[in-house]
């Protein structure tokens, strides 16, 4: 079970107190996993994948799966095919670390370090200048930088309304159009539209 969130190791191998993990060093798993995602694949015709917690898995099973998921999807003409990765962290060069290579691997990630600049500036009041840093970063990305998901808020974080106080209603609108006009995918979490 993972006890320090600073230990690398830990993070990677360590189950989360109360759930199961997979041995993902194991063949016998790996062999099932790729057989199961071709197969989601196949059967639900679906356009890409969202993969949770990324950084508590193998990075070279997880980078070899993707790209096999990837070329799956290519080899049934889905050359668009979407992989974004869930490493909750604020910091660009982790985030970007599992899709900046070119042609392997994942093509996206859940922009976090968007988020926290979102929520700064706008629930926060903080600098506008802050988005533009932000973005200043989108070459850290690679491949990666056009597909990048942003979002403003999700489960895993307070919702933006709740950062914004009494005054969401007038900060959420400048948010939500910097959201979808300013970012490579914008996601809106449900709830946040209401």
């Amino acid at each position: 079970k993972v006890i320090n969130w600073s230990d690398s190791w830990q993070i990677r191998n360590g189950a989360f107190v109360g759930t199961d993990d997979l041995k993902t060093s194991d063949t016998f798993v790996q062999n099932h996993l790729l057989a199961a995602f071709k197969n989601l694949i196949e059967a639900t015709d679906c356009d890409g994948f969202r993969v949770d917690a990324i950084k508590h898995v193998q990075y070279d099973f997880l980078m070899s799966w993707a790209d096999a998921m990837r070329k799956h999807a290519a080899w049934l003409g889905k050359n668009n095919f979407i992989l974004f990765g869930e490493n909750f962290d604020y910091d660009d060069a982790d985030v970007a670390v599992h899709c900046k290579n070119e042609g392997y691997a994942f093509n996206s990630a859940l922009y976090f370090p968007m988020q926290s600049t979102i929520k700064e500036v706008f629930a926060y009041e903080q600098a506008t200048r802050k988005l533009q840093d932000r973005l200043n970063n989108l070459h850290l990305y690679g491949a990666g930088q056009n597909n990048l998901v942003s979002f403003m808020d999700n489960h895993d974080v307070d919702r933006i309304a709740l950062e914004c106080g009494d005054a969401w209603q007038q900060k959420l609108k400048p948010a939500l159009t910097f959201l979808y006009t300013g970012t490579p995918v914008p996601c809106l979490f449900y709830g946040t539209e209401h």
